[in-house]
């Protein structure tokens, strides 16, 4: 399911021949007419696909059901559903970019200005070095807790300090995780394609 654009009036369906003997359908639905700023017109549609086995008689088989023919294809292609799922995935792919691209700043360590990676992976990271300095600490009194400004070497922390950065990111992630989730909610809520390509994926302003 995709929006497509056509500068004549798309016919309903297309047969496209293809090898081994199948061909691509192509069905177009929901056609409206829309004039440009420049005052020329265009022709809006509703692409759904689906694979079949050529026939002799295939074009004037499709003709005679065409409903049923596009009901079919809307099934194969995933329609709404498949568009949902990749606006999210989009969503998801977004969040995780912003959140590479744009550090933490804090001075939690040593009152020092420095820069902190909160990618999922730099969060389990923690998580999973906080575990095993909790575990050794029960057998070695003295053990070290170590963790890293961005692209610099492991130093040691104080647990406070370590605590206080797990806190200052969470509180700093959660909005934007929480938005995702919203974003995802309007999407999976829409009725439409138009309702679906409307929901704006951005986490600038959060």
């Amino acid at each position: 399911m995709k929006r497509v654009e056509f500068t004549n009036l798309p016919p309903k369906f297309e047969i496209i021949e293809q090898r081994n003997g199948n061909v691509l359908l192509l069905f177009y639905d929901e056609t409206k007419e829309v004039v440009k700023e420049d005052g020329l017109t265009s022709y809006e549609t509703i692409c759904y696909e689906m694979q079949t086995r050529n026939a002799a008689n295939l074009h004037s088989r499709i003709e005679k059901n065409y409903s049923a023919w596009l009901e079919k294809a809307k099934e194969k292609d995933g329609g709404l559903t498949s568009v949902k799922a990749q606006r999210i995935h989009e969503s998801k792919a977004k969040l995780a970019e912003y959140l590479a691209s744009h550090p933490l700043v804090s001075d939690v360590h040593g009152g020092r200005i420095g820069i902190y990676s909160v990618t999922e992976e730099k969060q389990t990271l923690m998580m999973s070095q906080y575990i095993s300095y909790q575990a050794e600490k029960m057998l070695n009194p003295n053990a070290v807790l170590t963790w890293n400004e961005t692209g610099k070497a492991c130093e040691p922390w104080t647990e406070e300090e370590f605590v206080q950065l797990v806190s200052e990111i969470r509180n700093y992630v959660y909005p934007r995780v929480s938005h995702q989730q919203t974003l995802e909610e309007e999407i999976n809520a829409a009725t439409t394609l138009d309702e679906v390509e409307a929901v704006v994926i951005q986490y600038e302003t959060i």
